[in-house]
């Protein structure tokens, strides 16, 4: 199993990543076939193209009787003007199909990468640059759409092209086709050398790519903090320096090519020249006939352009199969979550959670929680306090098994996290998180993401409920109102009541709320507690609390310090022994009043 918390390793062989990029066309079998038939018919056609040459020489040109000549020309002219046409349509044909299969097979990858990042767990995203992440959908997405449009018909005809022409040079004249091929030995041994040099070159820029998405993805979403410390020169040349190390990947990558043309091009004139001068010989002789030689000598420059185009089209797939290994890679991570096989649904949820004997490591090890024992009964309220970096958040994030525990058990109604079916599990809950995430379309969109099949009604009894609707009236459009990338059209109150709104409309039985007010001002703070409060209402909720004042009426108070359970007991009871919690609160409460000074 891959890690999710590096980076997919470069693991395959030349021929497995082309055998798992070629199964991507297994469901347009059909078109892939017809595509394979038709670059076989203007493979024919070019043949008898070629065969015309040899037949033009012969009957037309060495014609002894120069008044035939035109009379003669006139039947192979038709032929060959009929050859061209087929040769235009088959082209059509190719483009068509080429771009069919081609662009089935980047829609098929797509959709598998964005499928497979659905599934991941959170640990991934959290190890990930989201840059990082992107550079696979983009980037190595990309340079495999312009080899499949571009360079597969190449490679797929190239062998066909060339045996094909090599069958009829050696029906012409075995001698001629064996002087004019002796040099391929050596274009093998070049192709075949500097393949493994460019696709080791390729893995080098595809890295050095995903690392400048990786720099400018973090960049532009910390913009606000760059420009508050005034960094625009420090983020300039970080951005500068992994720029740098693309460009010379780039450019070793194209040196490597560069030396290959001229190789190449000297292998082909070498066998011409060969070519030419035995034929010369033969022909002076009465071995062949002059229409023969002109025929295999338009072949063989044929041989050498379709060898010389695959080449190049080989080195250019090992560009495609460093993006496709870093895909294919990706791909064979496994999530961490995973839903057993008899994983069971529940039909209700009375919203009864225990949190027996846990303890919890994040993936790196780090052990953030030891031996939790916490019970909340239906319609309960669960606060978690205590210092950054109590383990209050990881706790939380249990429940919805956005990770798993260590030891012990998080249990829903009786029954382990770990039994039941994700999807339902998640159905149960409702979380709004600190920092509200909204998508870039209209308030309605965004609150009905809580139950996609909303009414409008619906809708609006949300919002009205979440202290929502008035403000939501006086945005230009309403309802409508498009609230841009992350909400950002939209104040932090607003966004975090359109959240609230959002979970209204789910109507969880389980509700998390993770210092849902620790970022609003005191005005914003106010009217949002009171929209929380209306959604808190009959349902078991857990709450992250910032603000310790939000928490006075709670069922129980969990205090958290270093990963354990240092104190409980209601504000009260808690208020009435020395300890962690007062210490927060009484801190809290001289902030408040120097605050209101």
């Amino acid at each position: 199993m891959v890690s999710q918390t590096q980076k997919p390793p470069i693991q395959f062989d030349r021929r497995q990543t082309g055998r798992l990029l070629l199964s991507r066309l297994k469901d347009q079998s059909f078109y892939v076939v017809l595509w394979a038939i038709t670059i076989a018919f203007g493979i024919a056609l070019d043949a008898g193209l070629y065969w015309m040459v040899n037949v033009f020489t012969d009957e037309v040109i060495a014609q002894p009787d120069r008044s035939m000549i035109f009379g003669a020309a006139k039947g192979i002219v038709i032929i060959v003007v009929l050859l061209i046409l087929g040769q235009g349509i088959q082209k059509g044909a190719e483009l068509l199909l080429t771009n069919r299969v081609a662009q089935w097979m980047i829609m098929d990858l797509r959709q598998n990468i964005y499928n497979h990042l659905q599934e991941l767990s959170l640990d991934f995203f959290e190890s990930q640059k989201t840059g990082q992440i992107m550079s696979w959908v983009t980037t190595d997405v990309l340079r495999i759409r312009e080899f499949a449009g571009k360079q597969l018909p190449k490679l797929v005809r190239g062998p066909f092209a060339i045996l094909t022409f090599l069958i009829m040079m050696f029906l012409a004249s075995w001698k001629l086709m064996l002087a004019g091929i002796i040099i391929i030995p050596l274009v093998v041994i070049v192709v075949q050398t500097g393949a493994k040099r460019i696709r080791t070159a390729a893995q080098k820029v595809q890295g050095t790519l995903a690392d400048v998405s990786g720099e400018l993805q973090e960049s532009i979403s910390a913009i606000q903090v760059v420009r508050s410390f005034a960094n625009e020169m420090f983020e300039i040349m970080k951005f500068r320096k992994v720029n740098m190390s693309a460009y010379k990947a780039e450019i070793r990558r194209a040196t490597i090519e560069a030396i290959m043309v001229p190789v190449l091009m000297l292998a082909g004139a070498a066998g011409l020249g060969l070519l030419l001068l035995y034929g010369a010989y033969q022909v002076s002789e009465g071995i062949i006939a002059a229409g023969d030689l002109v025929m295999i000598i338009v072949l063989l420059h044929k041989t050498n352009d379709e060898a010389n185009k695959l080449g190049r089209t080989y080195v250019a797939f090992q560009d495609t199969l460093a993006a496709a290994d870093r895909i294919f890679a990706f791909l064979k991570i496994e999530t961490s979550i995973r839903e057993k096989p008899d994983a069971i649904e529940l039909d209700r949820c009375d919203g009864r959670v225990e949190f027996s004997n846990i303890s919890f490591s994040y993936p790196t090890g780090d052990e953030v929680l030891r031996g939790i024992n916490v019970k909340a009964e239906p319609g309960d309220v669960i606060a978690f306090v205590g210092p950054s970096g109590a383990g209050k958040s990881s706790l939380a994030k249990l429940i919805p098994r956005f990770y798993d525990v260590s030891e012990g058990h998080v249990k829903v109604d009786g029954h382990d996290v770990r039994d039941l079916k994700l999807e339902n599990l998640r159905k149960l809950l409702g979380i709004v998180p600190q920092e509200t995430v909204l998508f870039h379309g209209t308030v309605r969109e965004n609150i009905a993401y809580g139950k996609l099949d909303a009414s409008n009604a619906e809708i609006e009894a949300a919002a009205k409920s979440a202290n929502a609707h008035q403000f939501i009236m006086h945005l230009e459009h309403g309802y409508d109102t498009t609230v841009g990338e992350r909400g950002t059209m939209l104040s932090g109150g607003q966004r975090q009541r359109i959240s609230i709104a959002r979970a209204i409309l789910k109507d969880p039985r389980i509700l998390i709320l993770d210092e849902a007010t620790s970022n609003l001002d005191t005005e914003s703070e106010k009217i949002v507690q009171a929209a929380l409060e209306k959604l808190m209402e009959g349902r078991t909720t857990f709450v992250i609390a910032h603000r310790l004042s939000t928490i006075r009426n709670a069922s129980e108070i969990i205090v958290l310090k270093s990963g354990e359970v240092v104190d409980r007991g209601t504000h009260d009871e808690l208020m009435a022994r020395a300890g962690v919690y007062r210490e927060l609160y009484e801190v809290e409460g001289m902030q408040r009043q120097e605050y209101s000074e």
